[in-house]
């Protein structure tokens, strides 16, 4: 990964890896979109495919952007004390589960210590593994990923019925060959679908851009900096 430290930076990786997949999703589009008959099975298995491949542009899109934005956030090379809580959260996990599992006041007394040093520490270079779609990016997975790197859920709560139902769970269904029709996934369902889906990674972007362009992994007091 190329060093990521300044915005100008972080703006050309996040449009690079968006580009590509709008073209793939343009396409995919338009193959259903222009398909004469919703009767064939040639329709049918364009719509299969074309729900595998927009949930994989949903998940590599989503997880790439959100690990960009810790590498630009690493870059700064910021204090913990700096930054939001979230950061914090991710550098104390492991220790956090050693004392969540313990009774002994020594090992709470250790833990205690060890958040009490990190604070004056630099950001530690983050595992790729700290942003995982666990291969099924629902709701409740996207709602992890947003708190990893501090963002709001807010512009993704009301379309959450639609990414577990009409995503996530089709796509599912499709994997175990389940069939569309018996589900009356027409071709005006299935490009519904396909463009709030696109909304939801444009959306996701333009939070981590405007992230990064405010400051906001800066704590309260460092903010207008």
């Amino acid at each position: 990964m190329s060093n990521l430290s300044s915005v100008e930076k972080l703006y050309d990786a996040i449009d690079r890896e968006l580009s590509w997949r709008k073209q793939e999703l343009v396409l995919i589009r338009a193959q259903v979109h222009t398909h004469p008959s919703e009767e064939s099975v040639a329709f049918l298995l364009t719509v299969r495919a074309s729900i595998a491949l927009l949930y994989a542009h949903w998940e590599g899109s989503i997880k790439n952007i959100a690990k960009r934005y810790l590498d630009h956030v690493f870059a700064q090379q910021r204090q913990y004390r700096e930054l939001k809580l979230n950061f914090i959260a991710i550098a104390m996990k492991g220790e956090a589960a050693k004392w969540m599992q313990s009774k002994k006041a020594s090992l709470h007394t250790l833990y205690l210590s060890h958040f009490s040093n990190i604070l004056d520490e630099p950001l530690h270079k983050l595992s790729d593994e700290i942003i995982s779609t666990e291969s099924n990016l629902s709701s409740k997975v996207l709602g992890e990923i947003l708190t990893t790197i501090g963002i709001a859920e807010t512009e993704f709560e009301t379309d959450y019925v639609l990414i577990d139902y009409s995503l996530l769970k089709i796509r599912n269904d499709v994997a175990h060959g389940d069939v569309l029709k018996e589900k009356g996934f027409d071709k005006k369902r299935y490009l519904e679908l396909h463009d709030t889906v696109l909304r939801l990674i444009e959306t996701f972007s333009e939070q981590v851009k405007n992230a990064a362009m405010n400051k906001t992994y800066l704590s309260y007091s460092n903010e207008k900096e």
